[in-house]
């Protein structure tokens, strides 16, 4: 027997989701075995997108669209 899979992470992954863990699952029917991957992160939920379907009968939904689409793009990395 060989084992097939592994898991490779960087120190970046690590200091991002300190929380991740790997779990091998019964290997049935394949010379793999199965994996579970859970990355536990803690995303705000005020800062989560959500489009509602009546923002497009606004007045100045297409205004707000195209202003954004050519805004330059600001990345804020923590």
């Amino acid at each position: 027997m060989e084992m097939l899979d592994w898991f490779f992470i960087s120190n970046t992954w690590i200091v991002k989701y300190p929380n991740t863990w790997v779990k091998s699952l019964v290997m049935e029917t394949s010379n793999h075995w199965p994996c579970v991957v859970e990355v536990s992160t803690k995303i705000p939920h005020s800062r989560i997108f959500k489009f509602e379907n009546h923002w497009l009968s606004h007045d100045d939904f297409v205004s707000v669209v195209v202003h954004g689409w050519n805004s330059p793009l600001i990345i804020n990395y923590k």
